[in-house]
């Protein structure tokens, strides 16, 4: 039996498109992780300015700017600086409109531990984030 053009074909632009979906999680997971690292390093110096001017239209439309700047101001004075971060689960969904990249972080802090999760919005090599979400005891408790 010969094979068939057109299943050849097929199989190729197949497996062009999972290879180009693995190489978009890969490089999505990376962009995440920079940007992690990155939002803590402005948290740490207290860039809450920074965070928010570089932050995705959604972040900025979810509260005023004062509150989100007095949000990122309360962790900092509350948590302290960033001392160790690991990941705990990652999450890439990319569409023709953008990449979403979801990340969720084990962070420890001077005064206490937290979960954080973390969205951003990739477009091309532009990484914005658009929610952050931390959950610790002094956040609640000071």
């Amino acid at each position: 039996m010969k094979p068939n053009f057109i299943n050849i074909s097929v199989c190729l632009l197949v497996l062009l498109i999972v290879g180009a979906a693995c190489s978009n999680f890969t490089k999505g997971k990376a962009a995440g992780e920079k940007a992690v690292e990155n939002f803590h390093a402005q948290l740490n110096a207290e860039k809450f300015d920074e965070i928010y001017e570089q932050s995705a239209k959604e972040f900025k439309d979810s509260d005023s700017r004062e509150n989100i700047l007095k949000f990122l101001q309360a962790v900092r004075r509350k948590l302290g600086t960033v001392t160790k971060s690991s990941s705990q689960g990652w999450n890439v969904n990319t569409s023709p409109t953008g990449t979403v990249i979801t990340m969720s972080y084990s962070t420890e802090f001077e005064q206490d531990k937290a979960t954080e999760s973390f969205t951003f919005f990739m477009n091309g090599e532009d990484v914005k984030l658009a929610g952050y979400h931390v959950n610790a005891k002094k956040l609640i408790t000071d």
